[in-house]
């Protein structure tokens, strides 16, 4: 019996393979409470949490798998953000970070985004140009063609060309822009 179970819990980590790829997510583990450490034991799978959801969770809906997971990633991502927040602050004023919004969106774009805090409570619109790299702002009730929520374009950007986004209240934000980036390298 043993055996068996081991088995089925390394296949159960083959897919977790295929479906997390090259992803890095947190994974918390929800099943009986003494096969938990088992699962733990033999996975390769390297970011499981160490608090898990115990009890079965057959009977239990996604909302409230994540109702009860969130208490045991909340710490965790605001830890990250924080460092996060920090590095900016160290880098402020650097060719290594700005809070330039026509720069962040255009260094988004182009790949050089390794991290990206942005108020979720803001947004600017305007129009981006991939050739030239310009950024034009519009009023929020000015009809442009090819209007874009720039805050919106240039997290999904930096997350295609594998960066992280942070949110944040802008009373939370390093800067009194509604975006901050730390870069992957510069162009200097």
């Amino acid at each position: 019996m043993r055996y068996y179970n081991q088995r089925k819990q390394l296949l159960v980590d083959i897919g977790l393979k295929e479906i997390f790829r090259e992803q890095q997510a947190l994974l918390i583990l929800a099943g009986v409470d003494y096969l938990l450490p088992i699962y733990r034991k033999v996975s390769e799978y390297a970011n499981i949490m160490q608090e898990g959801i115990t009890g079965s969770p057959e009977h239990l809906r996604p909302e409230e798998l994540q109702e009860q997971g969130w208490p045991i990633v909340e710490a965790y991502f605001r830890q990250e953000t924080e460092k996060i927040v920090e590095q900016y602050r160290q880098f402020a004023g650097t060719d290594k970070a700005t809070d330039n919004i026509e720069e962040v969106v255009a260094a988004a774009f182009y790949g050089r985004v390794d991290k990206l805090v942005l108020s979720g409570d803001t947004q600017v619109w305007g129009t981006f140009n991939a050739e030239t790299g310009k950024v034009v702002h519009h009023s929020e009730g000015q009809s442009k063609q090819n209007n874009l929520a720039l805050l919106d374009f240039a997290a999904m950007k930096t997350l295609q060309n594998g960066g992280t986004v942070y949110d944040l209240s802008q009373e939370e934000m390093p800067t009194d822009s509604p975006i901050a980036a730390v870069f992957r390298f510069s162009i200097w």
